[in-house]
């Protein structure tokens, strides 16, 4: 069963998302720490229609390495709004040392790990 992780509209902030664990977004996540024996789905809190999120372990709008498999909604280049979902597993080779960039696919000033 995947850990449900709601993500803000996001904002042209420091963080540019808020990340909660409930879908009426009052159990916020300070300090988004995954753990890579578990899998995540991302979804948008409120079904936000802004500022389109997806993640990768290479860089902004960079497909992701093997190191990740992200299935679902969503491209690099073109990610997440409304309704649409997608799923992140960590696989064999990810490591403490490797990073995951969070980011708007229409702003690049919008991009935190």
């Amino acid at each position: 069963m995947p850990v449900n992780i709601f993500v803000s509209g996001g904002s042209f902030s420091n963080i540019p998302y808020k990340f909660y664990l409930d879908s009426n977004g009052t159990q916020e996540l300070n300090n988004l720490t995954l753990d890579t024996n578990e899998t995540y789905l991302f979804q948008r809190l409120n079904d936000a229609s802004t500022h389109a999120f997806y993640i990768s372990d290479v860089g902004y709008e960079e497909p992701s390495s093997n190191k990740i498999t992200l299935a679902g909604d969503g491209t690099a280049s073109n990610g997440i709004t409304n309704d649409e979902s997608f799923l992140l597993t960590f696989n064999e080779g990810f490591t403490d040392a490797d990073q995951l960039y969070f980011y708007c696919t229409a702003h690049s000033s919008m991009i935190s790990t």
